[in-house]
């Protein structure tokens, strides 16, 4: 979308500025990481020949991003505002958002089904627990089976004795 809204010529304008270079743990995996951004998913700024810059939240490396920034030539940015885009780049940019917005539509209306499906399968499962439940209450009241408790007196009386309850359903 970058490239259709800009252009690949524009891409020596462009500058990439990587940050959190004060939050790694070595500068050789901060490198690495970098080197991977510019060889797999930046590839075509690279090419391009876009800068790359780090920022590390102080103010000097602040400074350097802006003095380069400052060094830009921006007769074309200029020109681009006041001329506005052409018809052919119009439509190009248009193209590329509905394009985008078909895509995020389309995955959002997986998502919403996703939602549903699972919502759906949560309410079997209350159903479910609740048809359980009744059954159970059902079925205790079918069998008129006192219910009480285990105290530690009948956990002893266990061991080996004959419990006098021993008809009871006990619950521990």
């Amino acid at each position: 979308m970058f490239k259709d809204l800009c252009g690949t010529e524009t891409y020596k304008n462009v500058v990439v500025l990587t940050t959190f270079w004060d939050q790694i743990s070595t500068m050789d995996e901060g490198a690495r990481r970098e080197e991977l951004l510019k060889s797999r998913f930046l590839k075509e700024l690279v090419e391009g020949s876009a800068s790359f810059m780090r920022y590390d939240h102080t103010l000097e490396s602040a400074r350097c991003v802006l003095r380069h920034i400052f060094t830009l030539p921006g007769d074309q940015v200029q020109k681009d505002i006041a001329v506005g885009p052409t018809a052919t780049s119009h439509k190009s940019e248009v193209e590329s958002i509905r394009e985008e917005m078909k895509r995020i539509r389309y995955q959002l209306q997986q998502q919403g089904e996703t939602i549903l499906e699972l919502t759906n399968d949560m309410n079997n499962a209350k159903t479910a627990l609740e048809e359980v439940k009744q059954e159970v209450a059902e079925h205790r009241k079918a069998c008129n089976l006192p219910f009480h408790h285990a105290s530690s007196q009948d956990k002893l009386a266990s061991d080996g004795a004959i419990n006098e309850h021993q008809n009871d359903v006990v619950i521990a």
